[in-house]
């Protein structure tokens, strides 16, 4: 798309040329489900805590998945970014962290949610309510869709049921 546009431009072979010595483009993946403003009294709260008002505050889950799909010593040499290592992924393929996403985050979360009465998702994919079924389902999930059919327990402990 942006050689597409690069095209049409009047300095377009200058640019491109350009683009292709200093600029990748990588595909990723991000996860994070923000639910919105907290409630005013909590709000009010976290504000006096930060020491300032902020008109965009918002409430996230403590889940938070960012995969970058690129070959990872190269990445890591050009986007030398300050995070913790398991914060972020590299990987030369991230099809098996967008498949996990899908099957486990998102269709287990839609299949506990829909199977129990509680407005509060978190509360009910909890162990011990979990039901069986949803842990059995997170589980064989998980092995079908590790490429190399194991969990490696650093990258998929948090999928094996507890």
């Amino acid at each position: 798309m942006v050689e597409a546009l690069a095209a049409g431009l009047a300095r377009g072979p200058e640019f491109r040329e350009w683009l292709g010595a200093r600029v990748r483009f990588c595909s990723s993946l991000v996860d994070r489900i923000t639910t919105g403003m907290p409630a005013p009294d909590v709000r009010a709260a976290l504000e006096q805590r930060l020491g300032y008002t902020d008109a965009l505050l918002t409430v996230a889950e403590p889940h938070a998945l960012w995969a970058i799909e690129a070959d990872p010593a190269e990445l890591r040499a050009a986007f030398a970014i300050d995070v913790l290592p398991e914060s972020v992924i590299f990987a030369p393929d991230i099809g098996f962290y967008r498949n996990r996403k899908l099957r486990l985050l998102n269709g287990a979360h839609t299949a506990t949610a829909r199977s129990r009465s509680s407005r509060v998702c978190g509360r009910c994919a909890k162990p011990p309510s979990i039901p069986a079924w949803a842990r059995t389902s997170v589980t064989s999930c998980s092995r079908r869709s590790c490429p190399r059919r194991t969990c490696p327990p650093t990258r998929h402990s948090a999928s094996r049921p507890a």
